[in-house]
């Protein structure tokens, strides 16, 4: 199956360690993903996972993946993803992973994240074209959110 990936790249106005800490703290991916509750084994091989919605024990989303590259302050890599949502699950098959890259940029840090493993479709309308537009537009809102967090802490 032919897949693609987004990219999204922004500059924050924190160090790279700091940033990389923002990446694996569950409080903080509460603040800048506004998700209900995290947790973080932060290792190779450890898990990521994400909750949203009101009530944990009957969730709007879940997202959990294995952290399949683990290297402080500059890599992380999530894979096997397993998702849910209340809605019912996604409509296509699809093998996702996220990899986030932090690099300085003078006393700042540079994050690229690069979502894979969207199938390619050649229909316009098709369910996975929208899931990816939308996922387009959550790493921006992702990304605003981190840039708060940042700024706050700067």
């Amino acid at each position: 199956m032919q897949t693609r990936s987004l990219t999204y790249t922004e500059v924050f106005p924190i160090k790279p360690d700091a940033l990389f800490a923002l990446l694996i703290t569950p409080t903080q991916i509460c603040r800048w993903w506004s998700a209900r509750t995290a947790i973080v084994i932060p290792q190779d091989g450890g898990l990521w996972a994400a909750v949203w919605g009101e009530d944990l024990n009957e969730p709007d989303y879940q997202s959990a993946a294995d952290i399949t590259r683990f290297d402080p302050p500059h890599c992380l890599r999530l894979g096997n993803y397993r998702y849910y949502a209340k809605d019912g699950p996604l409509p296509f098959e699809a093998d996702f992973s996220v990899t986030f890259d932090v690099m300085p940029s003078g006393d700042a840090a540079q994050l690229t994240v690069t979502q894979a493993g969207f199938p390619a479709s050649a229909d316009a309308n098709s369910e996975a074209d929208a899931y990816y537009l939308a996922c387009e537009q959550g790493w921006r809102d992702t990304f605003a959110g981190i840039k708060r967090l940042a700024e706050s802490m700067s």
